[in-house]
């Protein structure tokens, strides 16, 4: 079985990366962000397949969650007759819209003012391209949209559990996959990956270079890579402040400059919980 975490991004995925990482019999790529049923889907399966040394594992796991914003992911999926689940984390767009723009501007040169930003910006991943037309973005359309292509195998899960409640959520995708029970309180890695607030955006670059990435997979500089990979994670439950949808906690000297520019509140609503999470934080579709 392929397990897919198609999102969002900037709602926990490295955190969820490196939680199932820990798991005896769960088959984690070597690279976060493979982006294979997206911009890399030209690579062939070959190259998919050498991404995962345990051939053996209960479920793969693909955790790229920029497939989110990717129109072409789920024909991609469907045409791969692979046995797939997807599970997506689902952010409220308000503090999400923010926290991408950060993220992204805290490795790039010369980045646009936010109002260009959502009108076009084009994501690069290993050296290849995703054009992203935010302001246009249908978020619940986006989530009925997957939930029709993949009916009865998508897994819908609320941003705020990550804080609230990791183990509940570890849980679930458990059941959900059919791995082993294998989370509890004392295993559970609760500290969040921030790179664009830890100070490492330049580790940051050097781990998502292709080149570089490419090397996690070869001895003896993958240990190098790996200890890149670790330096963009801050550990201990102060981090966890920062993935909270209390606006009161966000930096308001950063995004204070954003909402001079434009109510975003009311150009990015809160949308999921309302459709999705009224009654659980947690939804099989």
């Amino acid at each position: 079985m392929h397990i897919i975490a198609a999102g969002m991004p900037r709602a926990g995925s490295s955190w969820l990366y490196r939680n199932l990482s820990l798991h005896p019999h769960a088959g984690v790529s070597k690279l976060k962000e493979i982006n294979f049923f997206s911009i890399n889907h030209d690579r062939g399966y070959g190259w998919f397949d050498s991404l995962y040394n345990d051939k053996s594992c209960f479920a793969r796991f693909d955790v790229s969650p920029f497939y989110f914003l990717d129109p072409a992911f789920h024909h991609h999926v469907k045409n791969s007759n692979l046995n797939t689940k997807i599970v997506i984390i689902l952010r409220e767009p308000n503090y999400w819209i923010r926290s991408l723009y950060y993220q992204i501007k805290s490795f790039t040169f010369n980045m646009p003012p936010f109002s260009d930003f959502i009108k076009e910006h084009v994501i690069k991943f290993d050296n290849r391209s995703l054009v992203v037309r935010l302001c246009e973005f249908d978020f619940l359309g986006r989530v009925n949209e997957l939930a029709s292509a993949f009916k009865g195998n998508l897994l819908l899960v609320n941003f705020d559990l990550i804080k609230n409640n990791p183990v509940r959520l570890l849980n679930e995708i458990e059941k959900f996959t059919n791995l082993p029970p294998f989370f509890n309180q004392a295993n559970v890695i609760r500290s969040q990956v921030n790179a664009s607030q830890s100070g490492f955006s330049w580790l940051y670059y050097i781990s998502t270079n292709r080149f570089l990435r490419s090397l996690s997979s070869q001895l003896p500089l993958s240990g190098l890579i790996k200890f890149i990979q670790r330096k963009l994670y801050k550990e201990g439950q102060a981090d966890l402040i920062g993935i909270s949808a209390d606006k009161n906690i966000l930096d308001r000297n950063k995004y204070e400059i954003l909402e001079n520019e434009q109510d975003i509140d009311k150009k990015f609503p809160p949308v999921f919980k309302e459709a999705f999470f009224k009654e659980s934080d947690i939804i099989y579709l």
